[in-house]
């Protein structure tokens, strides 16, 4: 799926090569394996990957998680266009993946999170 973000979003049929390796088929895109739904980063996203994004916070968040629909804890921008919500979980266990990808991070106040 192009522009997806790596092992956030992308939705396909599970299959096995033929190592054995765990593959994702993305609908509308090829084969890479399980949770690496995107090509390898263009020098462009090498470029901007070195920046850090910008983080603000708020005093209260009314969206809901993305993943699970909980109450959002964290809002991002991302550096393709378009916002993500995440909730307390997916924010912490996704932040290595969100940093990356992001222009904009948006907080809700009191929410430690580990990508600061």
């Amino acid at each position: 799926m192009p522009g997806a973000v790596e092992g956030i979003f992308c939705r396909g049929r599970t299959t096995r090569n033929a190592g054995g390796k765990e593959l994702r088929l993305c609908i509308g895109g090829p084969i890479y394996p399980l949770y690496r739904c995107t090509p390898p980063p263009s020098k462009e996203s090498d470029m901007t990957s070195l920046l850090s994004p910008e983080i603000t916070t708020v005093d209260a968040m009314t969206d809901r998680c993305d993943r699970c629909s909980a109450a959002a804890k964290l809002v991002v921008s991302l550096t393709s266009g378009g916002e993500l919500s995440f909730c307390g979980h997916h924010a912490n266990r996704l932040r290595e993946d969100i940093v990356r990808v992001a222009e904009r991070v948006v907080l809700e106040e009191g929410f430690d999170w580990a990508g600061k």
